[in-house]
């Protein structure tokens, strides 16, 4: 099989493509398999600084969004001075114009030695909106009807409801589920998941439970820059700014 997919990601309101992945799978081996970036920024921007580490200078970061004018919209890497448990992390937004997208979890990887320092260059985590698996929905309507080659199939199936600012046992179990997924192909996900051990983190995760250390933010920039005066916020790393496609309401 000859598996390709376009790479996105989201700054305010809009995808936008970073690039494509390709790859040839011959049974349970993926054989052959390339990243194609068409926007560089996108692998150098996911940087992350673990709490209680020698922390690195965010000054021209914070000028950065200070010289951005107000009709435009980024995406930022946040580092945040502190582990939270994912309920307590998500109450951060709250009253906040900010969306988090991604939240960095701790996998038992940082400090001198991994990262230059406290520095995380491969963090891992999950998304805001679950990827949810097969066995997690519920199928609410199915139909069998007659077609011209036969009977078909059809049915609806409903996901778990996710509450915006909590949920966060519900988004911790989906997190962990991934991670057993991704270990149970560790064949094929050890070569497109680069740069920290499945098993291990997996381990370390179930062991310790999910502990949030840092987030990627997309919002108008100027709403961004206010993260430079709040005490919860370490450190920043700026990524892709566009102009304003932001619509939510105040």
């Amino acid at each position: 099989m000859n598996a390709t997919s376009k790479m996105t990601k989201r700054v305010g309101d809009e995808y936008l493509e970073v690039g494509e992945f390709s790859g040839t799978l011959l049974l349970n081996w993926l054989r052959l398999y390339d990243f194609t970036w068409s926007d560089s920024e996108a692998v150098r921007s996911s940087v992350f600084q673990f709490p209680g580490t020698k922390e690195h200078s965010s000054d021209q970061e914070w000028k950065r969004l200070e010289m951005m004018p107000e009709g435009t919209v980024a995406e930022a890497y946040v580092s945040y001075n502190r582990l939270y448990k994912t309920d307590e992390f998500l109450q951060q937004f709250r009253d906040k114009q900010l969306e988090p997208l991604w939240f960095a979890v701790d996998n038992g990887v940082h400090g001198d030695g991994h990262g230059n320092d406290g520095v995380i260059l491969n963090p891992i985590g999950f998304p805001s909106m679950p990827l949810w698996h097969p066995d997690d929905g519920k199928v609410t309507k199915h139909k069998v009807s007659k077609g011209f080659w036969g009977s078909e199939s059809s049915s609806i199936t409903a996901y778990p409801a996710i509450e915006e600012y909590g949920s966060g046992q519900l988004r911790d179990e989906n997190f962990i589920k991934t991670l057993r997924l991704l270990n149970q192909h560790k064949s094929i996900a050890d070569r497109i998941v680069y740069g920290f051990d499945i098993q291990k983190s997996l381990a370390y995760v179930e062991r310790n439970g999910v502990n949030i250390y840092g987030a990627v933010v997309t919002g108008p920039t100027k709403e961004i820059l206010k993260l430079k005066n709040d005490p919860a916020v370490s450190s920043i790393r700026v990524g892709k700014v566009t102009l304003w496609n932001w619509n939510h309401e105040s």
